[in-house]
């Protein structure tokens, strides 16, 4: 997929129609941030205030099991030993900053 997705970029800096600015080769493409996060009972609270500040889809999870990032019941549903994945689609430095907290060491 990586490979594929720069091979698009790159045909489309070559070849991008320069009226529309998009590409036939990278609709439906949508970049997703990772990052591993570690949480506890206590600081769940804290984590749902953060990404219910976002203006985009938080989704928390691990392994198959995905719920959204903004219901404390959802994330309280999830096993809090685990490491856990937040996935979300626009790049936000609040955001970013705010889950360094909760990052894995």
């Amino acid at each position: 997929m990586c490979y594929k997705y720069v091979n698009a970029v790159n045909r489309y800096a070559a070849e991008g129609n320069k009226k529309t600015k998009t590409s036939p080769i990278l609709k439906g493409v949508k970049a997703v941030f990772t990052r591993e996060i570690h949480l506890s009972r206590e600081t769940v609270q804290d984590f749902v205030s953060e990404a219910s500040k976002c203006d985009f889809d938080v989704d928390l999870g691990y392994n198959r099991i995905v719920v959204d990032a903004k219901s404390i019941m959802g994330v309280f549903s999830l096993d809090l030993t685990r490491s856990l994945t937040v996935r979300y689609p626009l790049k936000d430095d609040q955001f970013e900053v705010a889950l360094n907290r909760f990052a894995l060491n």
